[in-house]
């Protein structure tokens, strides 16, 4: 590799681990839906840093005025399709996961998830005490991600339904509280998996380093 050529690639952008604009899994996003003449709605159910989309799953409400809380939407439920031949299916897709202007947050978390995957590439978890307002969860995968504490561990109160546990990439202070917290619910029938806890001289080692993989 010629001076040039390294000189280059040193200086290359790094690709960013996160949506440009706030975005994570259970949010609920509003739109103006040109079709419709309404507002209509849709939840975030997951994110794919490495292809930069989202995980979109559009939900059966639309309104004439723009919701200011979650509340304002009423029960939310899935749309089904039933024209042509999606016979029912679902509608969800993947999008690109920069969030259009005339969007807005994909208030509050989705309340009655009970399947959430969280994959990222040292990406920063902020709130992750909130999980435990997902009192239906039954399976939580997290993956590459850090900012959490031993305080925002998931409890056994908080999502009583919780029976399968898998963290890698994570921070070493929240694996700890996570095992402790979860490892005696073998019995009661939750799975745990605990891999690859990080101390916080790792994270500041690996952040930039191309190579990590």
């Amino acid at each position: 590799m010629s001076v040039a050529t390294a000189t280059f690639a040193a200086m290359a952008p790094q690709r960013s681990k996160n949506p440009p604009r706030p975005l994570a899994p259970g949010d609920v996003v509003v739109t103006w839906h040109a079709d419709l003449g309404e507002w209509a709605a849709a939840q975030v159910t997951s994110l794919d840093a490495d292809q930069e989309l989202a995980d979109v799953l559009d939900l059966d409400w639309s309104g004439p005025t723009r919701p200011e809380t979650l509340a304002d939407l009423g029960v939310l439920r899935p749309l089904a399709q039933q024209a042509g031949s999606w016979n029912g299916r679902l509608s969800h897709c993947h999008h690109p996961w920069v969030l259009p202007r005339s969007c807005t947050v994909l208030v509050d978390t989705f309340p009655h998830l009970t399947e959430l995957r969280l994959h990222g590439r040292l990406g920063e978890l902020t709130n992750a005490s909130a999980l435990n307002r997902l009192t239906g969860l039954r399976k939580l995968t997290v993956i590459g991600y850090f900012g959490m504490a031993a305080a925002d561990h998931v409890t056994v109160a908080g999502a009583p339904e919780l029976e399968h546990v898998h963290l890698h990439d994570v921070p070493r202070e929240y694996a700890t509280a996570m095992r402790r917290a979860w490892r005696p619910e073998a019995a009661n029938g939750t799975y745990l998996s605990v891999t690859g806890a990080r101390g916080r001289g790792w994270v500041a080692e690996n952040k930039d380093n191309p190579l990590r993989d």
